[in-house]
């Protein structure tokens, strides 16, 4: 919802749309991937998907940027066992 002066003031998402990014969409859109000189990754995507991408990305020389919204997500890469893949982080300041 917006103000008069477009400013947002409340807003809703959904976060069950990340659970629909699953290891065989990615796979189905590898050649995607493959084509891009950087890989962002959101920490809000399911473990088993970060842990794909990765590997995939460190086994083709693409450079990964994580991007954890919070300390909880954070130990991701970790669960997957794949921080050494990661080339870049930007965890939120708090």
């Amino acid at each position: 919802i917006f103000d008069t002066s477009g400013e947002l003031i409340i807003g809703c998402g959904d976060m069950r749309a990340h659970d629909y990014i699953t290891p065989e969409l990615v796979q189905k859109n590898i050649s995607l991937l493959d084509q891009s000189s950087i890989c962002v990754i959101d920490a809000d995507i399911p473990l088993e998907t970060i842990k794909f991408i990765c590997d995939h990305c460190y086994s083709n020389d693409i450079p990964i940027w994580y991007n954890p919204t919070d300390l909880r997500k954070s130990t991701k890469v970790i669960e997957a066992d794949s921080l050494t893949k990661i080339t870049f982080m930007s965890p939120n300041l708090k």
